[in-house]
This record gives structure tokens, C-alpha cells and sequence, in this order.
């Protein structure tokens, strides 16, 4: 299951995309709302979030500085930037800073909805990949312990 992080400041868009998010296609367990960006980073911080949809330009804390905060966390999420502005900067400011995708306002449902399949390949990826590394870790375990019972079985001399 996914959790979705809307971070915007009108309450019209944010209840927008909200609803977008529910009806997307992507088993979305939970959709969480916030009014900006400190409420969004605040959120952050308090629990893990598997995708990121943010606005540019918020009071408190614009989505860029959120962003740039992310790399701070254990765990990124995925994200996504909503913007009412087609500014070139804000793209590749962005996508420096390891954005996934860049959609613009008014949001088109078709875009909105193939940038969910998107989100919901690489969020599979990610967890195909965590699983890989948590198998390698258990038999590098078993391995240990099994070599280390066997060490002390041996007599010393």
C-alpha cells in the first residue's frame, strides 16, 4: 500500500488532487494533506511517505526548499511538483534535486493519471529492490551465525 503526501496551499487544488490520487488506479492506502511546505516537511519527519506531490511556491517553506530537504530523511519519497508555472529554472531546479516528474496547472487528468502508473512502476521497483537487499542481508546472517557455530566447535589448540 502507498501513502501520498499533497503538499499545497490552495485547499481547493489540494482537495483536487486529492481526489485524483484516490481515483488514480495506484492502491493508495492513505492521502495525507498539507497547508505548506513546513507542514508538509513536519509530516515528513514524523512518519515515512512513499510519494511527494508538491506545489513551487508556498508560504513557510516553498516546495524547492522541501525538496532540498528531503536528502535528510532515511527514506526519500518519490516526487512529484505541481506548478502553475512553466518557469525552465523550476524544472531543472527540480530535477537536481531528483525529482521523478513535473506536472503543470491546470493538471490534465491523462497526465495526472499516467504520472501515477509512473510513480506506482518506480515505487514497485524500489520495493522489489528493498526486498533484494533484506534476502542478502538474512543469508549473509545465516551464513555468519552458522560459520561462527561452527567455529567454536573447533577444539583449540
Amino acid at each position: 500500500m502507498i501513502t501520498v503526501l499533497i503538499a499545497e496551499d490552495e485547499k481547493l487544488i489540494r482537495k483536487g488532487i486529492a481526489a485524483m490520487v484516490r481515483r488514480c488506479g495506484l492502491a493508495v492506502d492513505e492521502v495525507l494533506e498539507a497547508r505548506d511546505g513546513l507542514e508538509a516537511w513536519e509530516a515528513l519527519e514524523r512518519r515515512p511517505v512513499d510519494l511527494l506531490i508538491t506545489d513551487i511556491r508556498m508560504p513557510n517553506l516553498d516546495g524547492i526548499a522541501l525538496v532540498e530537504r528531503l536528502q535528510q530523511l532515511p527514506q526519500q519519497p518519490l516526487v512529484v511538483v505541481v506548478s502553475g508555472y512553466d518557469d525552465f529554472s523550476y524544472a531543472v531546479s527540480m530535477l537536481r534535486n531528483g525529482v521523478q516528474d513535473y506536472l503543470l496547472k491546470p493538471l490534465e487528468p491523462e497526465q495526472f493519471d499516467a504520472a501515477m502508473a509512473r510513480m506506482g512502476t518506480l515505487l514497485e521497483q524500489r520495493r522489489s529492490q528493498r526486498q533484494s537487499q533484506r534476502e542478502r542481508y538474512l543469508m549473509t546472517l545465516s551464513y555468519l551465525t552458522e560459520w561462527r557455530c561452527t567455529w567454536r566447535k573447533i577444539p583449540p589448540r
